[in-house]
C-alpha cells in the first residue's frame, strides 16, 4: 500500500499475513482501512506500528500474525523512517550497481506482543539521489533449486546489484527459472523505489504563526499508560501550522521520554541489547519495573520560537542520571540509536545534568494540503 503523507512525502506499507489463501486475507481489509485513515493524519510511522499491531492482536487467531514493514519517504526523496517487524532485510544500491545499505528488521511481526511489550522504536536512514531501495516478501528469497538450495537474501542482493534496469517483473522471471518450473511455495510481493525528491509546492502562510508555550507533568501512574506519548503528541498537533511534521514530532517525544523512562527513572542498562536474546531480557526487566514503580516524574515543555519558527522541546526526568559520555560515539552502539535519530532530526540537541534534562530544536515545516502536492 502507498499512500502521500501531509508533509509532502509519501507512506509505504508492505505485509505478508501467515498462511494462504482466504484465511490469509483475514486482516488485509481492516489494515489497509486503517493505514489509509492514519496517512491522512500524517502519524509517524511508530504510531501507526503500534496500531496496526493493536488492531491485529484484537483481530487474529492466536496461530496468525502479519510479517511487515512500514516506510515513510521524506518529502527530499533521500530520508526515510522505517519500521521492519520479520520481513527480509531491506537493500539500498547505488547507481554504480553497489550494495550502500542493508538494513535488517528489529522487531517481532505485528499481532504477536500486547500493548506493553510491543517495541514501536524505529530506524532512520538516508539515501542519495538515484539510490535504489529494494523491499520484498520472503516468498522470493525462499525460491528452491533442487541442487543450489533455497536462494536468500545473499542470491535477491545479488540478482538486485547485477542489472540497473532491474525491476520487479524481472525479479519475478528470475525465481521463477531458478525453481526451474517448480510452483512458488509463497506468496511474493516486490517494491523497487527510486530515491529523488517529489515535486511540491507550499502554500504561503496567511498569517503570523502564533508563539505558544505547553507544559505537561507525567507522574508514574501517566508512564504506566502506553498511550500516554501519543495523548501529548495529540495536544501539541492540535495546533495549527503543526500537522506537516507530525511524524517529527512523535518520534522525538517518543524517543526523548522512553530515554527518561528507561535510563532515568527505570535505570535500565542498554548492556543487555549487546546479544540479540538481551533484547527480550531488556524489555521484560522494563515491563517488570514499570509494573512496580510507585515514583517517577517526567516534565515536557514544547514552545514555538519566533521569529525562526522552531519547536524547542525540553525533556527534565525525576531519576538520577545516566553516563552521558557513552553518547558521543554510539552510531554502533544499540544504546544510543534514539539520540542519532534525534541529531538527523533537530537542529540542536543539549544535554545536561547527568542526562536528567535534555533540550532540542525541532524545525517546523509548513503544512501542504494535498491538492498541492505535485508529485
Amino acid at each position: 500500500m502507498c499512500e502521500q503523507s501531509p508533509s509532502g512525502g509519501v507512506y509505504l506499507f508492505i505485509g505478508d499475513f501467515t498462511g494462504h489463501g482466504l484465511a490469509s486475507a483475514i486482516g488485509a481489509i481492516p489494515v489497509a482501512q486503517l493505514f489509509t485513515a492514519m496517512t491522512l493524519k500524517g502519524l509517524a510511522v511508530g504510531e501507526m506500528a503500534s496500531r496496526l499491531n493493536c488492531l491485529l492482536v484484537n483481530l487474529l487467531p492466536a496461530d496468525m500474525f502479519c510479517v511487515a514493514s512500514i516506510l515513510e519517504i521524506h518529502a527530499n526523496g533521500k530520508n526515510f523512517t522505517l519500521w521492519s517487524g520479520g520481513l527480509p532485510r531491506l537493500a539500498v544500491k547505488t547507481p554504480e550497481q553497489e550494495i550502500r545499505l542493508l538494513i535488517d528488521p528489529q522487531h517481532m511481526p505485528l499481532g504477536i506482543l500486547e500493548d506493553d511489550e510491543f517495541d514501536n522504536q524505529t530506524q532512520y536512514f538516508e539515501t542519495e539521489w538515484g539510490d535504489t531501495l529494494l523491499l520484498y516478501t520472503d516468498g522470493l528469497m525462499e525460491s528452491h533449486h533442487k541442487e543450489l538450495g533455497m536462494l536468500g537474501e545473499e542470491g535477491v542482493e545479488q540478482w538486485f546489484t547485477r542489472n540497473s534496469l532491474v525491476n520487479a517483473q524481472l525479479l519475478v522471471d528470475k525465481a521463477e527459472l531458478y525453481r526451474a518450473g517448480a510452483a512458488a511455495e509463497d506468496d511474493i510481493t516486490i517494491v523497487l523505489l527510486k530515491s529523488r525528491p517529489f515535486q511540491f509546492k507550499f502554500p504561503e502562510l496567511l498569517a503570523e504563526p502564533i508563539p505558544f508555550n505547553l507544559s505537561f507533568h507525567l507522574t508514574a501512574q501517566h508512564i504506566k499508560d502506553a498511550q500516554v506519548i501519543d495523548q501529548v503528541v495529540a495536544i501539541v498537533n492540535s495546533i495549527p501550522g503543526l500537522a506537516a511534521i507530525r511524524s517529527e514530532l512523535f518520534t522525538v517525544i517518543n524517543e526523548l521520554t522512553n530515554n527518561a523512562i528507561e535510563h532515568g527513572i527505570l535505570g535500565l542498562s542498554s548492556d543487555l541489547k549487546a546479544e540479540p536474546e538481551g533484547f527480550i531480557d531488556y524489555y521484560e526487566q522494563r515491563r517488570e519495573r514499570i509494573e512496580q514503580m510507585e515514583q517517577g516524574d517526567i516534565w515536557i515543555t514544547v514552545r514555538r520560537l519566533m521569529p525562526d519558527n522552531v519547536l524547542e522541546i525540553s525533556m527534565q526526568d525525576s531519576g538520577p542520571g545516566f553516563d552521558t559520555a557513552s553518547l558521543k560515539n554510539c552510531e554502533d552502539e544499540t544504546f544510543g540509536r534514539g539520540f542519532v535519530l534525534i541529531r538527523e532530526l533537530c537542529q540542536s540537541l543539549q544535554i545536561s545534568n547527568s542526562g536528567k534534562q535534555i533540550k532540542v530544536i525541532l524545525p517546523i515545516t509548513p503544512v501542504i494540503d494535498d491538492a498541492d502536492i505535485l508529485s
